[in-house]
């Protein structure tokens, strides 16, 4: 959680994500905008020499002789080629999985990324966070002004939900 926290308020001071602002004046920051996040998360991959492969899935990521992946199997689809990727670094930015979750925008997630991670011996970690839900401990919630019963209807006098 402290990884998280560190890494949000880097969002808000170093990336100036647009984070809304609650009736108190500060910033909420329990939410992402997946489209406005991964555009600017792209500017600053490139800006630090990144080379962003669009339309080229990876089929297989590959392990050199200390276990390290340094190379990927992938599709290019514009020529249909199977190629071979080689890089100093690997990174695996391939989403969740929430597959036939009926979740707008999230039912196509099928959690290839995991898998190839898996088939190459990565061990998981954070696997808490990669899902399309919110979790929460039994019995909590929040919004905006803090903990918030589950349902509407029990909400405390004055408290309105965030959507």
């Amino acid at each position: 959680m402290d990884e998280t926290y560190a890494r949000m308020d880097e969002l808000a001071r170093v990336q100036r994500y647009p984070f809304p602002v609650g009736t108190h004046g500060r910033q909420i920051r329990n939410d992402l905008q997946g489209p406005e996040y991964m555009r600017r998360q792209r500017t600053r991959a490139q800006r630090l020499g990144v080379r962003i492969l669009d339309r080229t899935p990876a089929l297989e990521l590959l392990v050199d002789a200390d276990g390290v992946v340094s190379r990927a199997r992938a599709l290019a689809r514009a020529t249909g080629e199977i190629v071979r990727i080689e890089a100093g670094a690997v990174v695996l930015a391939a989403g969740g999985c929430a597959f036939q979750s009926k979740t707008l925008g999230c039912d196509v997630n099928t959690g290839d990324g995991a898998l190839l991670a898996a088939e190459a011996g990565a061990r998981m970690s954070g696997m808490e966070f990669s899902n399309a839900y919110a979790i929460a401990p039994k019995g909590t919630a929040s919004d905006e002004e803090g903990p918030a019963e589950l349902l509407p209807g029990l909400r405390p006098a004055g408290r309105r939900p965030v959507h």
